[in-house]
């Protein structure tokens, strides 16, 4: 949020012509997102797919895989049914709300069973927890969220289902280029999930972060 900064040229990224710049300002969260779906995940057409955590890279995870022909549900907890939630729905997903009724019962009745591939955005080890048991044998568990606690974690279980568990962290410059594209193209909308602040308001903006009411609060100067 510096009015200037200096970097190497190499590290930059060209905006295509024409892309609107409060847009292009999404790019970083969205190739954080390319980086777990397209690269880390094999995510096929048809599959059925869940994405835990509705905060920015998670929408955005589950935009990208419905874009790869998934079937996708997002799912959230307690306050995010307030704002979050409906802020995906609003850029055409389909979401869950753990709070108000069991994941086996949004899973049976949205998938008739049990999910080809999970992206663990939330941070949650509860939330991965549930990723590791219940996606189908010989599915995947994608984690692209940071953890403030340890997991216990006994693999027998996922070894004798031949569970896949890749990792997925920040993105690399191919990500950038292929989040600008996806942006240039309209191919991923995110004004749903956009809160705009005048640079001033900055602090508000920080506040509706924490607290969950807000998906992505940008500041305009």
């Amino acid at each position: 949020m510096a009015e200037y900064a200096v970097v190497s040229a190499r590290h930059l990224v060209g905006v295509p012509e024409g892309l609107d710049l409060a847009v292009a300002a999404l790019a970083e969260p969205l190739a954080v997102a390319a980086h777990a779906v397209n690269v880390r995940a094999d995510i096929r057409p048809g599959d059925k797919v869940v994405v835990s955590g509705p905060g920015p890279i998670g929408v955005l995870c589950a935009m990208l895989a419905k874009l790869d022909g998934a079937d996708v549900l997002l799912t959230g907890v307690g306050n995010d049914a307030e704002f979050r939630l409906p802020a995906a729905e609003r850029a055409g997903l389909r979401t869950a709300n753990l709070s108000d009724t069991p994941l086996e019962e949004h899973l049976r009745r949205e998938f008739g069973g049990a999910p080809d591939v999970w992206v663990e955005s939330s941070g949650s080890v509860r939330a991965l927890d549930s990723a590791i048991k219940s996606v189908r044998p010989g599915g995947s568990v994608v984690v692209v969220g940071l953890y403030a606690e340890d997991m216990e974690f006994s693999p027998t279980l996922s070894v004798r289902r031949e569970i896949s568990i890749l990792f997925s962290y920040s993105c690399n410059h191919a990500d950038y280029e292929t989040a600008l594209r996806l942006l240039a193209v309209a191919d991923i909308n995110p004004a749903p999930l956009l809160s705009k602040y005048p640079l001033e308001n900055a602090s508000e903006a920080f506040e509706k972060v924490g607290t969950g009411e807000a998906v992505k609060a940008m500041l305009e100067p």
